[in-house]
């Protein structure tokens, strides 16, 4: 036996099973397609139709946040629950509105699961804009055997790194995509 595509199947039932019930219709003929159909189950991403949600959504950040974000860092996206964890995807952008005052000091943004060692996205000067900006992060990843990334059922967070930054009054936006897989 063996595992074929949605099309596959089809056409070896359409060849192998007759409208008319004559004696080419053997049992043998049946158990193979039907083998098939055990063989190939959600093997092939067009017979699952997509193994993986890839979810998205937006999370707006005021200026009075992203201003005490490298103390206390916001949730973005809550826990998966027991023995799922987030991943993001490198589609993730940062957007800023930009009022009228720069942000000083700290302004790099880091996301990143609860408790993890490593970040998941980097967005190096982010915050040094004085137009409105879009911008992707680079993704991280872990850099020794002791690191982490990802964690079960701990929620996904924003950070200025190396503390809070220094002035600034324009709110920033998340959008985020992300799969949330078995750990």
């Amino acid at each position: 036996m063996a595992v074929k595509n949605r099309t596959d199947l089809t056409n070896t039932l359409l060849a192998n099973i007759t409208d008319e019930l004559s004696r080419q219709n053997t049992a043998a003929r049946v158990r193979e397609i039907i083998q098939d159909i055990i063989d190939s189950g959600l093997n092939s991403i067009d017979d699952a139709a997509s193994p993986t949600n890839i979810y998205s959504t937006v999370v707006s950040i005021p200026s009075a946040s992203v201003l005490t974000s490298g103390v206390t860092p916001v949730q973005l996206i809550a826990p998966a629950g027991a023995d799922k964890g987030i991943v993001l995807l490198s589609s993730t952008v940062l957007a800023g509105r930009f009022n009228s005052v720069s942000y000083t000091t700290n302004l790099d943004i880091a996301i990143y699961t609860d408790t993890a060692t490593d970040n998941q996205l980097y967005f190096s000067n982010f915050l040094n804009f004085t137009l409105d900006r879009v911008s992707v992060g680079s993704q991280q990843q872990a850099t020794s055997a002791a690191d982490t990334q990802i964690i079960a059922n701990k929620g996904i967070y924003l950070k200025t790194v190396g503390g809070n930054p220094v002035a600034g009054n324009s709110p920033i936006s998340v959008a985020l995509q992300y799969i949330i897989i078995d750990l």
